[in-house]
């Protein structure tokens, strides 16, 4: 059996990229979807072009830094505080509600959604192989 993992820059800029990944098993030359896809975001900082190095394979990496160029563009990103907290002084969790089909729409709160960037084109999709036994 052979797995392949399929890259697909998205919204590359000056400024970042974000980048998806998704494997598939090759079953009798079809693929098959395994698991869901990763999406990954980098910004063009000192940190953000040491983790696409490290992360990402190199014909995604030159595709970036081509349009990065050089020399970072962005600051780096500001790490938040960590404050030490006991147990009791953590946050309590949400409470679930369940909602009455019968209610006033203007009271349900609309769901959070993750925002993904859509394709820009076929060509942004780049293909590594890796051979499984």
């Amino acid at each position: 059996m052979e797995t392949i993992e399929k890259v697909k820059i998205y919204q590359l800029t000056e400024k970042s990229v974000f980048i998806d990944t998704t494997d598939f098993l090759l079953i009798n030359g079809k693929e098959v979807k395994l698991g869901e896809t990763r999406s990954t975001s980098y910004s063009n900082s000192l940190s953000g072009r040491e983790r696409i190095q490290t992360k990402q394979p190199e014909n995604i990496v030159r595709a970036v830094f081509e349009i990065w160029g050089d020399e970072p563009t962005e600051p780096e990103p500001e790490q938040p505080q960590m404050e030490e907290t006991t147990p009791e002084e953590e946050a309590p969790e949400e409470e679930e509600r369940v909602y009455d089909a019968n209610e006033d729409e203007s009271t349900v709160p609309e769901p959070e959604l993750p925002l993904k960037p859509e394709i820009q084109s076929e060509e942004d999709m780049i293909e590594v192989k890796n051979n499984t036994e």
